[in-house]
């Protein structure tokens, strides 16, 4: 869906996307293991591994991230929580622990926090957004601050089965990135989706299929020059009210 889901996060993946999504996550307990290697790169490749549990207190969820090869990586370890303000209005954060490894240079840590919001401006539609390292956390005392991100969109259900997101992005580092995409429900548990980002230019689509509490994604997006990238995510819903959403 072109990444733009922030105003509408659902899943165990929601602590990577916007944090407020687990004060209306369905499901007891949830988990999420994806995959991706842009462009057929082994340096690029990314990995992360999620699980949410809700309580009477919210939802809180546990997360880890890893991205690069042996010359150079970052691991982050995320801990999430998000709670639901009323009805409409959900809120969330992220205390993350970043670990930053260039081989012969040396690792270091830092803790960072991102929070999130989402809200329901009616019943098809919803805005959320998502606001990452709040404090500018510094990799030394020298270096320019940890790159913040700043996502905010809208989602509309027309029907059930139909969702149309569009989102604007803005990391501190590079112009501002408009992202759009859609869902569709075809069969009953079987999802198509498609996507675009602006810049760089980037075209998306997926299929995603649930059954029994069991979700398995697929999304190929390709970018004119650099190519094709491909991705995959499973997961596992327990005790869920709504196993044939994604």
């Amino acid at each position: 869906m072109g990444s733009a889901v922030v105003g509408a996060p659902e899943g165990p993946e929601v602590i990577f996307i916007n944090p407020a999504g687990l004060g209306c996550h369905p499901a007891t307990l949830s988990l999420s293991f994806f995959m991706t290697k842009p462009f057929g790169l082994d340096a690029l490749c990314t990995e992360n591994a999620s699980c949410v549990f809700f309580t009477r207190f919210g939802g809180i969820g546990f997360g880890i991230q890893h991205f690069g090869y042996k010359l150079y990586s970052e691991t982050l370890l995320r801990l999430s929580w998000g709670y639901g303000i009323d009805e409409d209005i959900t809120w969330g954060i992220n205390l993350n622990t970043a670990c930053l490894s260039i081989q012969n240079y040396g690792t270091v840590f830092k803790v960072l926090l991102d929070t999130g919001f989402q809200v329901s401006l009616s019943n098809r539609l919803t805005a959320g957004g998502f606001f990452s390292n709040l404090t500018r956390i510094r990799l030394d005392d020298e270096a320019d601050p940890v790159p913040q991100i700043i996502r905010t969109g809208l989602a509309y259900r027309p029907f059930s089965e139909m969702v149309f997101c569009l989102e604007l992005e803005k990391d501190t580092r590079f112009p501002l990135v408009l992202k759009g995409g859609a869902e569709f429900c075809i069969l009953p548990r079987l999802f198509v989706r498609c996507g675009f980002t602006s810049d760089p230019s980037v075209f998306s689509c997926g299929l995603g299929f649930s059954v029994a509490g069991l979700h398995f994604d697929y999304a190929c997006s390709s970018h004119m020059i650099l190519g094709t990238t491909h991705q995959a995510s499973a997961g596992f819903y327990l005790f869920s009210s709504k196993n044939d959403q994604k």
